[in-house]
């Protein structure tokens, strides 16, 4: 990711673009946390979940699409700590 991730996610949460923004609220999410991605258990993607640098990742069970389709049950959303996630991104600046 680009040093500029963190404006480009923020932009992400302005009203005009929550349309299609089904995972911000996740039924799986647990108090502090954020979805980060969905992810295939095992996948050979350039991210995977192994490759997730956060202390506090986690599984979830049930994937769905942004706009709350459910989809292929080999698919898991990937939840982190918002703290955390923010504090990744803090580091990084110059």
């Amino acid at each position: 990711m680009k040093d500029n991730s963190l404006e480009q996610l923020n932009s992400l949460n302005k009203p005009e673009n929550k349309i299609g923004r089904f995972n911000e609220n996740h039924p799986e999410l647990k108090e502090g946390e954020m979805f980060l991605m969905n992810d295939e258990e095992n996948s050979e993607a350039l991210v995977t979940y192994n490759s997730l640098q956060y202390k506090s990742k986690r599984f979830g069970t049930i994937a769905y699409s942004d706009d709350g389709n459910v989809l292929d049950k080999k698919i898991r959303p990937i939840f982190v700590n918002k703290e955390e996630f923010k504090q990744h991104f803090q580091n990084l600046k110059p």
